[in-house]
């Protein structure tokens, strides 16, 4: 995903770069999910599910759930805003917090494994 995210960056393709970044959020989050033995199919309930269990109980990190509605947010925009644009470097700077997002996401995957 964060390779795909790079190459998107790379080539211009912005819109479709900040797609694939939310997405990345919506599959750490499922992965988590599935972990608690969660399941949804609704993006709304998942980033809820995931603020009340893991942000508003202190296991998680505030800026991240700030991040996962930005990059949220940034999705239905470059979708289905008929003139939406992004700069490189907002674009850029979401990637970046997506790769902290994952790595993060990871360790309370391995904390919850052990």
């Amino acid at each position: 995903m964060i390779d795909e995210v790079a190459f998107l960056i790379e080539n211009k393709k912005l819109i479709f770069a900040v797609n694939r970044i939310y997405y990345g959020v919506f599959y750490a989050l499922t992965a988590i999910a599935l972990k608690d033995g969660y399941k949804t199919s609704k993006h709304s309930r998942l980033m809820g599910w995931f603020n009340k269990n893991y942000i508003a109980t202190g296991r998680c990190e505030k800026k991240y759930g700030n991040f996962m509605y930005k990059a949220f947010q940034k999705r239905q925009i470059g979708d289905y805003e008929v003139f939406s644009d992004f700069s490189k470097e907002e674009v850029v700077q979401l990637n970046r917090m997506l790769q902290e997002f994952i790595q993060r996401i990871k360790s309370i995957l391995n904390d919850k494994m052990q």
